[in-house]
Parts: structure tokens; sequence; C-alpha cells
């Protein structure tokens, strides 16, 4: 009960809680809605007064309404119309008149939605308000008196205009029609500080008798604002409570969340598909380390060139089937009885290879085809760069039925001989490793053998010698 009751003193608050900071939005429930109104009404008027009997006539006008919140709001009336009535002598035999009274009013008021506050549910589309304030009234009266016995009767006859004091009441419903319009109905009373309205005055009321005018309109209101907004009267501040708190609550579950178990909440995650034991990144979308649209958990070329075409799977298209992805590929149509190089040129044919192949194979070496791959000083690690060549000495290999690759490491010459032996050896075996490990290439297919620094290409000892001798060299042997 404490809560409800809290949440109603913030819903009927006169004023918005505005930030105090500039700079900072205010946390008030639809602050940017639609706060002014603009409205026609139209409607008749009677009165209560010293003519007994009252007459119906015309009133029509305009408003203009500003709402501070949801239910306080202040609104200018100005009205333009008609009051009269007549006294009969059957109702009181000793006077006898009639008047018409055409009267203007500027009536400030403010204003009561009550409509719009509900624990239950949204705003309805029927709206309850009150309104109540204090302004003038100028008075065009005709009168005609007829017959008096009431000495004591201040009368006016004949014609005189004079201005006047009232509190204003008022009390309606309103019908909405759209963010843009409603339409209501009110009732309005006016409390005026004369008793000449009609323009007779009896003394023996001891001057304290008021006249009463009463009114019965019809407007359409025009909701004035922000495109796309509802008018803040329209809107039920309970609901939009609620709603921020089911934000949040959206917003917890979403951080508590990991939809496809990849160990980022959904709140951050851009990708709540990703693929079962795929890595990802901090925003939880697949790492794919090539750039080719497939996940590195489904690819099988983690290594496509940039701008290949690839298929479901990660592979690159290769349309003579020699190994080399179309992209790198500078003979895209060479025949299947060739060896390739890695940018798809032909290097001799696979028969060939085999004829040219050394006796007892793996130590004097063979036909040299394919990309050395270059190595830091002291280091085995392969370099990034080196994995497209790869790949495409991969697929070469495996497309080449029977064909066995040697690869001999290779050291500079500065250090130990037994430390370069070591070395070069755990180069040549690094590389075999991706070959099998990455791109699929069987390790029965492979041997690996080191020359150390025996077998340097360069003879400087310049940085560009020393890199060209640390290096790792393919040989088909068989």
């Amino acid at each position: 009960m404490k809560k409800v009751l809290i949440l109603a003193a913030a819903a009927l608050m006169a004023m918005p809680v505005s930030a105090q900071s500039k700079g900072k939005k205010s946390v008030w429930p639809n602050n940017d809605a639609k706060r002014w109104q603009l409205g026609l009404q139209a409607g008749a008027t009677t009165y209560s007064g010293d003519a007994r009997d009252f007459g119906f006539s015309y009133v029509a006008g305009l408003n203009v309404q500003y709402n501070f919140s949801h239910t306080l709001g202040v609104r200018l009336l100005g009205n333009y119309g008609q009051l009269k009535g007549a006294e009969d002598p059957t109702d009181r035999p000793y006077s006898q008149f009639d008047f018409t009274n055409n009267f203007w009013e500027v009536q400030p008021q403010l204003t009561l939605t009550m409509g719009n506050i509900s624990f239950l549910r949204k705003a309805r589309k029927l709206n309850f308000f009150v309104g109540a304030g204090y302004g003038i009234q100028g008075n065009d009266l005709t009168s005609e008196f007829i017959e008096t016995k009431d000495t004591s009767a201040t009368l006016q006859t004949g014609s005189f205009s004079d201005m006047t004091f009232a509190v204003s009441g008022s009390a309606g419903f309103r019908y909405n029609i759209s963010q843009s319009m409603s339409l209501g109905l009110e009732y309005n009373i006016r409390y005026h500080f004369s008793d000449l309205v009609d323009g007779i005055q009896y003394a023996s009321f001891g001057n304290q008798a008021k006249d009463v005018s009463h009114y019965v309109q019809v407007g359409l209101q025009f909701k004035l604002g922000k495109k796309g907004k509802e008018h803040v009267e329209w809107i039920n501040p309970v609901e939009a409570i609620y709603e921020d708190i089911a934000k949040v609550e959206k917003k917890v579950e979403a951080l508590s969340g990991d939809q496809d178990g990849d160990g980022v909440s959904d709140y951050f995650d851009q990708d709540n598909t990703t693929p079962a034991g795929a890595n990802v990144y901090g925003n939880g979308k697949a790492v794919d380390t090539d750039g080719d649209g497939v996940p590195d958990v489904l690819d099988e070329e983690p290594n496509s060139p940039k701008g290949a075409e690839v298929d479901e799977k990660g592979r690159a298209a290769d349309a003579d089937g020699d190994g080399v992805p179309d992209v790198l590929d500078l003979s895209p149509n060479t025949d299947t009885s060739y060896m390739v190089n890695h940018q798809g040129i032909p290097i001799m044919t696979k028969e060939l290879s085999r004829k040219l192949a050394p006796k007892g194979g793996l130590s004097t070496g063979g036909l040299g085809f394919m990309p050395a791959i270059l190595f830091e000083t002291g280091s085995s690690t392969i370099k990034p760069t080196h994995y497209v060549d790869l790949q495409g000495i991969a697929e070469a290999i495996k497309r080449s039925a029977g064909v066995k690759i040697l690869i001999i490491g290779n050291a500079d010459y500065r250090g130990s001989e037994k430390r370069n032996e070591q070395l070069a050896l755990s180069r040549a075996e690094a590389v075999k490793k991706v070959l099998v490990e990455s791109f699929g290439v069987d390790a029965n297919s492979i041997e690996v053998q080191s020359n150390g620094e025996k077998v340097p290409i360069a003879k400087g000892t310049d940085a560009v010698s020393l890199q060209a001798n640390r290096r790792v060299q393919f040989f088909v042997v068989e």
C-alpha cells in the first residue's frame, strides 16, 4: 500500500521533475510529449438571477491550454455569447420585465485532468477534467422594465454597458480522436460579482444576491507539439513508470542471458547465432581470421586470400583445381597434369617431376618450385603473412596424388653450429605442423630435414642476406 501511495503522489505532482544540472535529461515520464492545445468551443447558455423565466441562448469561443504535467495545466478561455431572461407576473406579481445581455469574457483557469491516472490499465479514450479560475466579463445589456410594485428595486432600463468580475468553474469529458485531436463536452458556471447582469437588483434581498450564468459547450481540441508524440494529458504516467521498469528488467535479463553460449551477454552480443565452439570477439561475433564471412570454426580454409570468393565452408573458388585460389591464380585454366607454383603458373608435368627426383631422395634435394618461408632471428614461429603461401602449397600437395615433399630448414651463420642445426629443424617441423594440422595435408607425404647454416643462398652479412638464409624450402622428391 505504501508503494502505491508513493506512485500516486508522484503521478499527481504539479510540475515535472527536471534534472538539476545543465545537460542532464529530465527524469519525468514522457517529458518529450506534446503540451500545448488550441481549442474551439460552442454551445448554449442560461442563467440564474432575478428573472425567474430564464431563457436559452448561444455562446462560442476559443481556448489555449498548456500542461505542466500529466494532470495539471492552465488554459485561457475566451467566449462571446448571450444571456436572456424575463419575469412573468404570474410568478412574481409585483414586477414584470425582460432583458438581453450580449457579453464577452476572458477566463484564465487551472485545470486538472483526472481520467489518465490508473494503476491497473493504460489511459482510457475518455478523460475527465475540471477547471477553476477568475476573470472578467463585458456586458452589453438591453432591459425593459414593464411594471413593479417593489419600490426598493434598483432598475436599469434601456441599454447600458459595464464590466464585471466572475469566478469560473468547469467540468467535462474529452474523447481522444487521434494524436492530433480530441472532442470534448463540458459544463461551465460563472458566479458574477454583480446582481445587475440581468438589469435588476432587489434591495429586499439585502443586495447580496449575485447573478449566475451557465454554459454547456462542445469543444474540439487540437494538440500541438512534436510530431508523432501523444499529448501528455492522454498518457498514463503510472503506465510510463511501469514501462521504464520493464525496460530496465529487459536490460538486466539481456546482461545476464547468453542465448548462444559464447560467453558474451545478449545485451552486448551482436550475433546471437554464433556456432557452437566458435571463438568470438568482445561483441559476440565469431572470429573470422580471413574475413571471408565464414567463422573459423566452420572454415576449412581459415586463411583464404583477401577478396577471394568462398563457398559455405570457406573454401576459395579454384576453377582449374590446381590448388591456387582464382583470386591469386595467374594461370586460371591450368591443365590438371601440371604442377604449379604458388601463383598458379605451371612448373612441369607431374610425370616429369617423378623422373627427375633424385635416387635415394632425401639427401640431395629435388626440384624446387614453391616459395620459401622466411623467419625472424632465432625464431621458428611462422609469420601470418606466410599462411596464404602455405595454403596454396597444401592444396597443391593434396591434389598431386603420390607426390612426396621434402621440407628443408636453414639458418644464418650466427650462433653455434649445433644450435643452428636444431633451429633449422624446428623451422621445418613448424611448417609441417601447419600443413598437417591447419590445412589437412597427409603427414606421410612430408619429410623434414635440416641444413643448419651449411647451405646459405646469400653469402653476405647484411640484414637482407641474413634474412634470406633464415628460410624453409620445399622440394618434390617423389
